[in-house]
């Protein structure tokens, strides 16, 4: 062999003309019949990522809107608050007016 390799031609994946390659073959990652895929084909679902930006949009969405309206319903809040302030003063104002008389 050593002879063979001193005339031989070394290629450049470092192989020898002659040597034959080993075949690895790695099982497929969650695959138990131990058959083999390329590994950039996954189980992902053709769908999969589609439904997951669908729900993230939504919860997104969701999100954006109770927060909108929760706080219009406090700014009212605020605002009748303001109002019945105002209405106490005015009354109490008047009731002074009057008790002065």
């Amino acid at each position: 062999r050593r002879d063979n390799m001193h005339n031989a031609q070394r290629r450049p994946s470092g192989r020898v003309d002659g040597e034959q390659e080993e075949q690895t073959k790695t099982p497929a990652v969650g695959s138990r019949s131990g058959r083999t895929r390329p590994h950039h084909m996954s189980r992902v679902p053709r769908g999969g990522p589609a439904i997951a930006l669908g729900l993230t949009t939504t919860v997104t969405l969701s999100a954006i809107f109770y927060s909108h309206f929760a706080q219009v319903r406090d700014k009212a809040a605020m605002r009748a608050g303001v109002e019945r302030d105002r209405e106490r003063i005015r009354l109490k104002r008047k009731l002074e007016r009057e008790g002065g008389r």
